[in-house]
């Protein structure tokens, strides 16, 4: 870093005591197969700085949103002071741990998530806006795309939905319900071949993932075909 920057990063921001407390926060074995974690194992003491790295799909953003209730875990322990807890909501995690804890996304994961609550929502011209604005600032940004895609599949335009559930699919190829979306968009355009490839590898990855069985199930009912 200081032959990047000319300086020691000392001179501007220099090293403080700090003393360590006690453990305040710890996760053991924390899982949540919708997102993708796995067996999370972390603590965090009193005047502790954490930090999380990774490339991009490694999980971090996952792992912050499961840690603060926005996509509950399935299983593992999360205790605070040592105290087994529960946080199923954003609302119980500020309750649990006060307002000393958020979640501030980066620019692109956050509108990637107003793009998705926007289409929740039933108004697709501003989801559109925020997943287009998320994939401006990070292109391939797999939430975004599928998403994109998902508005796109409803308004009928096949041909551009598949396109973005394949950059998603790109930027995270172990994302199961871009499988089961661009295999809906391949069975519209009429390549049932390649749709049936992509409901079969969303099952694959998630067996447990209700909409990826159903639109298997219900393809094979459409082609005749019997797994």
């Amino acid at each position: 870093i200081r032959m990047m920057v000319g300086r020691e990063l000392s001179a501007v921001f220099p090293k403080r005591a700090v003393p360590i407390g006690d453990v305040v926060l710890e996760v053991r074995g924390l899982s949540c197969q919708a997102v993708g974690v796995s067996h999370v194992s972390l603590s965090v003491r009193a005047g502790e700085i954490l930090g999380l790295a990774g490339l991009v799909g490694a999980g971090r953003t996952e792992l912050a949103r499961v840690l603060f209730g926005l996509t509950p875990a399935d299983s593992g322990k999360i205790l605070l002071r040592g105290r087994p807890v529960v946080i199923d909501s954003p609302a119980r995690a500020v309750e649990l741990i006060g307002r000393a804890v958020a979640l501030v996304p980066s620019a692109a994961v956050f509108h990637a998530n107003l793009g998705e609550a926007y289409r929740a929502a039933g108004q697709p011209a501003r989801a559109a806006g925020c997943c287009r604005t998320a994939l401006a600032l990070q292109p391939g940004h797999p939430e975004a795309a599928n998403c994109l895609g998902l508005i796109l599949l409803g308004a009928g335009q096949a041909d551009a939905a598949a396109e973005h559930f394949q950059a998603a699919l790109r930027a995270r190829p172990d994302f199961a319900i871009a499988h089961t979306n661009l295999g809906n968009a391949r069975r519209l355009q009429g390549d049932k071949a390649d749709a049936l490839t992509h409901f079969r590898r969303a099952v694959e990855i998630d067996p447990g993932l209700a909409l990826a069985r159903s639109n298997l199930g219900q393809f094979l009912l459409e082609t005749g075909e019997l797994e």
